[in-house]
Order: C-alpha cells, then structure tokens, then sequence
C-alpha cells in the first residue's frame, strides 16, 4: 500500500515529458528568432518614424516655399507692376508727343503741353517712390527700351529671402525615402529568420515521423515544449493544434514587416498628395497672378489705341481748323507710340526665366497653365489612392495578427489540454480567417 501523500502520489504518476537534445537547442533557436524578430520590428519602426518625420517636413517645406511665392508674385505683379506699367506707358506717351510737337511747330502746342504733363506726372511718382527699393526706385530696373524688368525685380524679391527661396522640399522626400529603404530592408529581414526555422523544424519533424513508423524512439521523435509544441506522433488529436500553433507564431512573426512596409507607404503617399494639393493650388495662384498681369498689359495697348482713335476722329469733327489742328497733332502722336509701346509692354509682362535671375522653380511655376494644372492634379489623386489602399492593406494584416495571436493561444491551449471543445475546434477557423485576411491584404 502506497502510504505516500497525496499531492506525491500525484505528482509521481504524471509523467514528466522527455527532454532531449533536439528540443533543447530547436527551442533556444525559436526563442533566439523571436526576440531577433521583435528587435528587428523595433529596429524598422524606429526608421520609419524618422522616414515620417522627413516626410512631414517636406510638406511643411513644400508649404512654406508656395507661401513665400504667392506672396513675393502678388506684391510684385500684383501691386508694383500695374502701376509700372502705365508709369512706363505715360513716359513713352510723352516722348511720343514731345517730337510729334517738335515737328508740328505752331500746331504741336497742345502736344507739347501734354507732354510736359505726362513728364511731370511720371517725375513725381518716381520721386515718390524714391528710397523703396521698388520697380521706380532709381534705374535698377529700367530697361534700354523703356519700361522695367519685373522679373528681374521678382528675382530680388526672392532672393531677399534665400531661406525661404531655396526650402528644399525634394531633398527631405529623399531624406525620408532613404529612411524607408532602411526600415523594410530590416523588417523584411526577420523574415527568412523565420523561414529557416520553419524548414528546420519541418525536417526534423519529418525524421521523428519516419522513426516513429519504424517503431524506434528516437531521440527526434520525442516532443518538446517550447515557444510553439510540435506534434505528438503518439497523440494524433495533438499533431493539427501543434501545426495551427506553428502557424499562429509564423504569421504573428511575419506580418509585422507587411505592417510596417504598408505604413510607411501609407505615410509616403500622403505627404505627397499633401505636396501635390499645394503644388496644384500654388500653381493656379502663381500663374494666374502673372496672367492676370499680362492681361493688364494688353488691355493698356488696347485703350491707348482707342484713345488714340477717338481722339483724331474728335479733331476730324472740329469744325473750327485752328483747334482742330493740335488735336490731330496729339492724336497721331499716341497712334505713332502705339508701335514703341507693343514690344515695351511685352518686355514687361514676358513670364519670369532664369535669364533675369528668377531661381527654375519659380520659372516653372509661373510658367504653369491648364493643362498642367490637370498633370498636377491627376498626380496628387494618385497620391491620395495609394495612401488609402496601403491603410486598407496596413489595418487588415494588424487584424490577422490579432487572429493569429488568438488562433495560437486557443492551440496551445487545447495541447495543454485544459480548452473546451468549442474553443479547440475554433483555434483552427481563427487562424483560417487570418491567413485570408492577410491574402486579401495583398490580392484584393
């Protein structure tokens, strides 16, 4: 009669599982690739904050630089070159009617005292403006035909500010993109960690099977315990939960690569469709300030002729020829400035180049129209698309870890048996929903 206590009576009859040298080391291995896989996720996510990071400031900068040009185009074509413009067209007007009355002689009166009037007008704003800096400060910007290079001025303007001129939006993308190469070429490294395990141990486990079908107990076949237990080739009921487990534990160690490569192509397409809403906004401004420039120039040209027109058709109607004939003086004078003013006007309002000094980007932007204001658009919807599907893809792999996690532990549970039989029999259908999911993520 066994006259042990109780506790050791049942302690004694549970049979401790068998050690071996196989389990022993293939277990340290599993637990080495887990930690290796869970320092190479931290490793990746530490790079892709700092890829977000790049990112972001590229959008900041992209922002920044957009606001300062709005801004520089707006006060130099917006309110310094109108008021340039006719300044000039009043200067030419004036030498026009200077020599029309030279040669009228007695009839070019009325002409020479609108010239002195045009000449006055224009000395006075000039002095006016005199100490500003501005487009009628002194001759910096005069041109040889008359007028004044506003792009040139544009180009002070934004060379005033290099800071703000030179933001280098691109460089931070590049910056971020090289961070990004870094983080996934370390998460998609932890993958054939994994891999290598998982043929290891299949071969193991394949040679612990053909020793058991040859009824020898080797040391192979014996079960050992570890992060994830093999199949028992003794308990057929263990070999699916064991093999549901392995599963469990290959996805919940794979997938968070697939998470982090989808975040950061997430995170990657929404600063540029951030840069891109800029880039189509800034654009349109940009351009259209310089257009809207442009179209002040021709109308000028085009009062001027009708002034000119009207005038000679007034003096046609003069009855009286003494008055009639300064008045015609006057009005073939601004009809004869007509041809000096064209090629001024164009001078004026010609688009910024880096001829003059107007840094490319700048160039290009104002240079801008309809049809690339589509290009820009199209791109920044792209850009919005991409991000939304990596999202999509990033959610759906976090909930097929959250399956896996839960498919592994139901396993595990159910080996150790101490599950129900629902809960065994979910642990399968658990890790069935997540490697769908993780299917869709990439095919759907």
């Amino acid at each position: 009669m066994d006259t042990r206590p109780p506790v050791a009576r049942g302690r004694a009859a549970v049979r401790p599982l068998p050690r071996t040298r196989t389990g022993s080391w293939l277990n340290l291995l599993q637990a080495a690739i887990t930690v290796a896989v869970a320092v190479g996720v931290a490793a990746s996510a530490v790079l892709s904050s700092r890829a977000s990071g790049e990112w972001h400031d590229a959008s900041r900068q992209e922002i920044t630089w957009s606001a300062a040009l709005v801004e520089d185009l707006r006060h130099v074509y917006g309110d310094e070159a109108p008021f340039a413009l006719h300044v000039a067209i009043a200067d030419s007007r004036a030498r026009a009617l200077r020599l029309a009355a030279g040669d009228a002689g007695s009839a070019g009166d009325l002409a020479a005292w609108e010239s002195l009037a045009e000449t006055q007008t224009v000395g006075h704003l000039r002095q006016a403006a005199k100490g500003s800096g501005g487009l009628l400060d002194g001759d910096r910007y005069r041109l040889p035909e008359g007028g004044y290079d506003i792009a040139r001025r544009l180009a002070d303007m934004r060379g005033a500010h290099p800071d703000l001129r030179d933001r280098d939006p691109a460089g931070a993308m590049a910056d971020g993109d090289a961070a990004m190469r870094q983080a996934v070429t370390v998460a998609l490294a932890t993958v054939p960690l994994v891999a290598v395990f998982v043929v290891l141990r299949g071969l193991i486990l394949w040679s612990g099977a053909r020793a058991v079908r040859r009824g020898a107990r080797a040391r192979s076949a014996v079960p050992d315990v570890g992060l994830v237990p093999g199949p028992d080739p003794e308990r057929r009921t263990a070999g699916p939960f064991g093999a549901v487990a392995l599963l469990g534990w290959i996805l919940i160690s794979v997938l968070p690569a697939g998470i982090i490569v989808a975040g950061n192509q997430e995170q990657r397409a929404h600063s540029i469709a951030t840069r891109g809403a800029t880039k189509v906004s800034t654009a349109i401004t940009a351009s259209s300030v310089v257009r809207t420039f442009q179209a002040e120039g021709e109308r000028a040209l085009v009062l001027t002729e009708l002034r000119g027109y009207a005038r000679e058709l007034a003096a046609v109607d003069t009855a009286d020829e003494l008055q009639a004939a300064p008045r015609t003086v006057v009005a073939r004078a601004d009809q004869q400035a007509l041809p000096r003013l064209r090629p001024l006007v164009e001078a004026m309002t010609r688009l910024p180049e880096p001829a003059s000094g107007v840094d490319p980007r700048t160039s290009r932007i104002a240079a801008t129209g309809p049809t690339q204001w589509e290009a820009l658009r199209k791109e920044q919807n792209r850009a919005v698309d991409l991000a939304e599907r990596a999202g999509q893809r990033g959610d759906t792999l976090q909930v097929a870890v959250l399956l896996a996690s839960l498919g592994m532990t139901l396993s595990l549970l159910a080996l150790a048996g101490s599950a129900p039989v629902l809960i065994r029999r979910g642990s399968g259908t658990l890790l069935a929903l997540a490697v769908a999911a993780t299917l869709g993520a990439y095919l759907l």
